[in-house]
């Protein structure tokens, strides 16, 4: 499986049973998601991606212990553009490294509330695409050559900055969000990460990103997909588990996110009343209930282990190379999904 990959997630803010949940059911500890990345190894992962945010763990401390602790696993670390240079960053992750080659990078632009949780300055809005395009210029920079390097503009600064000790292999980077931030991969990124949505909706979004990138810069970039998976022995199983997962959820906030919805565009641009007719079921074997509880990231992939490798490997035919899979909890999910990688390593090789 050489051009496709997987990673897991590491709960740092606590592992929740349901998505609605108001505290975890265990809190965050280093001692829990080590536990969680050994299960994600032993299951056929290749990453485990760990947030940034601010209710959860460092992610570079938490790579560290996960890197001590595992043979293989890489490590997916999330980081925001400003909450430390540039130069700093990159010294950061080359020392984690230690040229071991198991270190990836996911940058995300993060919210004005976020910086204010975490005490950094948020650019104006007219200004974000480029703050995050001066950064992601100078990282790429720091990260993919040895030496003394300057950077000017109107962000960041520096003279005779160098990484210590350098790479001999830059990190993997990854980059999700809106047109901006495509736009970004297409000139500076490995990756370009985007949500589940329908197969057909993917293969547009990965066409029309590869002709920018190509037309642009000439430059070929990798696409990946970020879902939440929940796989069983039966189809019927998997949607029951999935209307477990809004275990909670009360009339008034079914009421409040049916009315974000409709003043903010998500969705895929869809009609959320449409949705709701539908019971969220989108196409075969996708599901958007969460939307029902939360903002952003909602698709679930359900079925049987069969039907959920069959539905990721429709996928990877329209250009999704990298998967960036939830399930909740993660340390019981982990294993059910292992069972689905499984499959497709079997249905790829043979």
């Amino acid at each position: 499986m050489n051009n496709i990959e997987f990673s897991w997630f590491a709960p740092t803010s606590g592992d929740y049973e349901y998505v609605n949940s108001p505290e975890p059911m265990v809190p965050p500890s280093i001692d829990y998601i080590v536990k969680i990345a050994k299960k994600a190894e032993s299951a056929g992962f290749n990453d485990i991606l760990i947030p940034i945010d601010p209710r959860c763990m460092d992610p570079i401390v938490t790579a560290s212990y996960i890197l001590q602790e595992t043979n293989k696993l890489n490590t997916l670390i999330a980081y925001r553009p400003g909450i430390t240079s540039p130069q700093t960053l990159a010294t950061m992750l080359s020392t984690l490294d230690n040229n071991k080659n198991r270190v990836k990078l996911n940058v995300v632009q993060g919210t004005p509330k976020d910086a204010l949780m975490q005490g950094y300055r948020f650019p104006e809005p007219e200004k974000k695409a480029m703050h995050l395009q001066s950064f992601s210029r100078a990282l790429k920079k720091l990260l993919s050559s040895e030496g003394k390097h300057a950077h000017r503009d109107d962000f960041f600064e520096y003279e005779k900055a160098t990484v210590n000790p350098s790479f001999s292999r830059p990190p993997k980077m990854f980059i999700g969000g809106g047109l901006p931030a495509m736009k970004i991969a297409s000139e500076l990124y490995d990756y370009y990460l985007t949500f589940g949505d329908t197969v057909e909706k993917i293969s547009e979004y990965v066409i029309a990103a590869k002709k920018y990138s190509e037309d642009n810069f000439n430059r070929k970039i990798k696409f990946g997909m970020g879902i939440n998976i929940v796989a069983r022995e039966s189809k019927e199983e998997a949607y029951n588990d999935c209307l477990k997962l809004l275990h909670g959820v009360t009339d008034e906030q079914l009421k409040e996110m049916e009315k974000l919805y409709k003043k903010r565009k998500a969705l895929g641009n869809r009609d959320y009343m449409d949705l709701v007719k539908k019971d969220f079921i989108l196409e075969e074997n996708l599901w958007l209930g969460l939307a029902q509880v939360r903002f952003g990231p909602v698709a679930t992939i359900y079925g049987s282990y069969e039907e959920v490798a069959n539905k990721i490997m429709d996928y990877h035919s329209v250009g999704i190379d990298y998967f960036s899979l939830t399930g909740y909890p993660y340390m019981e999910e982990v294993e059910n999904v292992g069972k689905v990688i499984e499959l497709i390593k079997v249905s790829v090789t043979s």
